[in-house]
């Protein structure tokens, strides 16, 4: 897995794990809502990883996970992070790491992920922050 597609309205979210992603070799591109990153993998389809946010402005992460899941990478894993898990529609991701997470976290799901584990909740407890 080395391509990523990140999607998080939050800047400094958004910042902070493409800098550990990129850090550990993952080639990361970003998009700031759900529909500048359905944008991204529409035109560009070839992300091994995609990373969203659920709740955003324009199109939430439900939205692009139903956007990857039609098309033809339908079997491209898809990270939900968020702190509202009631609002993810679960069937559609591989993962959902609740916020407020380590940096670590998002790490070893990714690397999860390169060993063909899925279908797991990580919550990190706030004294882990």
């Amino acid at each position: 897995m080395q391509r990523i597609l990140l999607i998080e309205d939050d800047k400094n979210i958004r910042t902070v794990i493409a800098l550990h992603l990129g850090i550990r070799g993952y080639q990361v591109e970003v998009a700031e809502d759900g529909e500048q990153g359905i944008g991204l993998f529409t035109r560009f389809g070839n992300f091994d990883l995609v990373i969203t946010d659920i709740r955003m402005p324009k199109r939430d992460g439900n939205d692009v996970a139903k956007d990857v899941r039609k098309s033809e990478r339908a079997e491209t894993p898809i990270i939900a992070i968020t702190a509202y898990k009631d609002e993810v529609q679960t069937d559609l991701f591989d993962f959902t790491l609740i916020k407020p997470f380590r940096n670590e976290d998002i790490i070893e799901i990714v690397r999860s992920l390169e060993n063909d584990r899925a279908g797991e909740t990580v919550r990190v407890s706030e004294a882990t922050r």
